[in-house]
């Protein structure tokens, strides 16, 4: 995958997404773990073309600046863009839009693991 490579996906919040729901919350609003979570999704999404079938990706690294709230019902589009890309590691920015309005900005790192070694990692 290049620099530069991006993504775009777009959710409608539901009542599930909330921060009322997702407990951070109590508000009936799209939660910042429930945002988060979904740009680790288009990031995963995006790196599976460069993953073989015995690889997948682990999130390491997030920050985010929650700009703007989001009612239940609105469409909410996530994209992510290649920043960097160092041997395993991925560097992504992310963005999120409501309509023409940016919600939500921040970085998300992934890294490319051999499925069955990071699973075996887990019982030492």
């Amino acid at each position: 995958m290049e620099i530069g490579t991006q993504a775009l996906h777009t959710y409608t919040v539901t009542l599930e997404d909330t921060a009322m729901r997702q407990g951070s919350g109590d508000l009936d609003v799209l939660s910042t773990p429930r945002l988060i979570a979904m740009i680790e999704e288009v990031a995963k999404n995006l790196m599976s073309s460069d993953l073989i079938n015995t690889e997948s990706s682990v999130g390491t690294y997030v920050t985010l600046q929650h700009l703007k709230a989001s009612p239940i019902g609105a469409e909410v589009q996530v994209r992510v863009t290649l920043t960097e890309r160092e041997g395993r590691k991925y560097n992504f920015t992310a963005e999120a839009y409501q309509g023409d309005t940016l919600i939500a900005k921040g970085d998300h790192t992934r890294f490319v693991v051999d499925k069955s070694r990071f699973l075996a990692g887990l019982s030492r």
